[in-house]
């Protein structure tokens, strides 16, 4: 198999895992919704559990109750959860790392400077050790003159 073929499959594995998640966990918050507003004041963490845990037990039943019911929570829900799970997998976006800290730096932040950064060629001029060492004991003999 071709890399782009391995890339195609584990890209849709990811978009698959991702989608699942993002679904059940939209599920949850739909059951937990729904809960809170049949029970209002009467409610306790152990009626939201049981619901809770009864929509993960009949997990095919409960998405086949809310498709036919046609819940506006869970449909809306799902085309979000789609559209998200596809953009967060793309992988077109522009990651620089550590460059974006420098190139958007702010007052007070330190880095180490480049090289073209601190030579430019007017108040700093790049010189070997030897050199500047030879020009510090010819300007010592010529003041001694």
């Amino acid at each position: 198999m071709s890399d782009k073929g391995k890339h195609v499959i584990k890209t849709s594995i990811w978009l698959i895992i991702t989608f699942m998640l993002l679904e059940l966990l939209l599920l949850s918050a739909i059951v937990a919704l729904m809960t809170v507003a049949e029970f209002r004041l009467e409610i306790t963490t152990d009626i939201l559990l049981e619901n809770l845990k009864n929509m993960f037990i009949h997990l095919p039943n409960t998405i086949k109750t809310f498709w036919q019911d046609k819940n506006p929570l869970f449909l809306l829900g799902t085309i979000a959860v789609f559209i998200y799970s596809l953009v967060a997998n793309r992988k077109s976006f522009k990651k620089n790392g550590w460059d974006t800290e420098v190139d958007n730096a702010y007052h007070g932040s330190a880095h180490w400077a480049k090289e073209h950064e601190i030579f430019d060629k007017k108040n700093f001029l790049k010189a070997t050790k030897k050199n500047i060492q030879s020009d510090f004991i010819q300007s010592l003999k010529e003041r001694d003159v």
